[in-house]
């Protein structure tokens, strides 16, 4: 679902947000939180695969769909 937010000033203060933020409503009551995306990795991190193995794994088809997984969780909870 998504909800469009056309404040302004409360879309610039969202795209400030550098961390998580709590969401409260006008009763003081705290109903969720909103982080931005942010795509940029912490300084000196370095992705432990090179672009092939990365490549490689994206290929790879192996396992249950995701149907099938949830069926299978589902399963294990009845027990």
């Amino acid at each position: 679902m998504a909800i469009q937010i056309t404040d302004p000033k409360l879309v610039e203060a969202l795209k400030q947000a550098g961390e998580v933020v709590d969401l409260i409503g006008p009763d003081g009551e705290p109903f969720g939180q909103f982080s931005t995306y942010r795509h940029d990795l912490p300084p000196g991190f370095k992705i432990p695969f090179t672009d092939e193995e990365i490549e490689e794994r994206r290929k790879d088809q192996e396992g249950l769909p995701f149907e099938e997984m949830w069926k299978e969780i589902r399963s294990r909870e009845r027990k």
